[in-house]
């Protein structure tokens, strides 16, 4: 998987598990979730040229939601290197044949957006993340953690307390 001159930037010593379940979650967000948690930006020791990342479980992808008309509209592109080998096909249509390949397409689309760009990596982490149609998976043994929705690795830290948010309106300054 790696060669020898990856593993300088390779650093797999505090490596976590997590479970996210994916159910009646949208499938943007639930990529999102998975990058930020298989790039490791979630983690105190974060270093955008190491791959510190933690494994990602994610679970029931047959109950995602997608909001609109974007299993319709929305539609997935591959092409392969001979001619005319260019496929295109409804995002419905990839989900009623695999719908842990629509997840794990998403979730490849968010690695890349976010490790090419911003951190300026080789290769995106793509083997940490597992996905599985049901509840059931083969991974009890390394004891993953569940990822809460209502956490703050997912809302962030600021403004927990509603206290402390500031409210104003565009109208407010026009008097």
């Amino acid at each position: 998987m790696y060669n020898e001159l990856s593993k300088q930037w390779l650093c797999r010593e505090g490596e976590r598990w997590w479970v996210l379940d994916a159910s009646g979650h949208q499938l943007q967000s639930v990529a999102s979730l998975c990058s930020t948690l298989i790039t490791g930006q979630h983690r105190p020791d974060f270093t955008p040229g190491m791959i510190t990342g933690d494994q990602v479980v994610v679970i029931n992808a047959k109950d995602v939601v997608m909001v609109g008309d974007g299993w319709l509209r929305t539609p997935v592109v591959w092409g392969t290197p001979y001619p005319g080998g260019k496929y295109r096909i409804r995002l419905s249509d990839m989900f009623e044949r695999d719908p842990c390949l629509v997840l794990w397409y998403y979730i490849r689309l968010e690695l890349n957006k976010n490790y090419n760009k911003r951190l300026k990596m080789r290769m995106a982490p793509i083997e940490k993340a597992y996905v599985y149609e049901d509840a059931v998976h083969p991974h009890h043994d390394k004891n993953p953690r569940p990822v809460s929705w209502n956490d703050t690795l997912i809302r962030g830290h600021r403004y927990q307390n509603l206290a402390h948010q500031q409210r104003w309106y565009p109208n407010d300054f026009m008097k």
